[in-house]
This record gives structure tokens, C-alpha cells and sequence, in this order.
């Protein structure tokens, strides 16, 4: 891993983080990644003591209160590139 073992380990938080929301996604549950969080007090929250972990990701999962829009999709045009970032597909 070199000198990036805290790098790597973010990505497979986030790899994880993914398969976990696509999953509960298919039970029927609702997501969110979080962001901005206080990140003592999610330690705080969940007894984690030990000064060298790391909060990678945070997902909430539960039960939607309301069924929410599709925002619908953007073209192609506005996210895939050949090549070059801004040589449109």
C-alpha cells in the first residue's frame, strides 16, 4: 500500500458505503450520504476512543416518510467525455 494506507482505506469505506446503499435500496429502504458531520461527536455517539480511526462515510438508512421525485436524468453530454474532460460524448 505504500504511504497511502489511510487513502485506501477511504476508498473501500466508500466502495462499502456504496454496495451497502444500493442493497437497502432493493429492500425498499431509503439512503443518504451524509456530509459536514462533527466528527467527535460521531465518535462520541458510537464509544469509538481509539484517536486514530477515522470517520470515512456516513449513510442513514430507514424508511422514507414520503415517496420522493425523480429528478430524472441528465444527457450523456453532461457526464461522459471521450478522452478529455470536456470532449462531449
Amino acid at each position: 500500500m505504500g504511504d497511502k494506507p489511510r487513502e485506501y482505506g477511504i476508498k473501500d469505506a466508500m466502495i462499502a458505503a456504496t454496495h451497502l446503499v444500493l442493497d437497502e435500496e432493493s429492500l425498499g429502504l431509503s439512503t443518504c450520504f451524509m456530509n459536514g458531520w462533527a466528527e467527535d461527536k460521531i465518535k462520541e455517539v458510537i464509544g469509538a476512543t481509539d484517536s486514530d480511526l477515522a470517520i470515512a462515510v456516513l449513510v442513514a438508512v430507514g424508511y422514507a416518510k414520503e415517496c420522493r421525485k425523480n429528478p430524472g436524468r441528465l444527457p450523456l453530454s453532461a457526464n461522459v467525455f471521450v478522452e478529455n474532460i470536456g470532449q462531449l460524448y
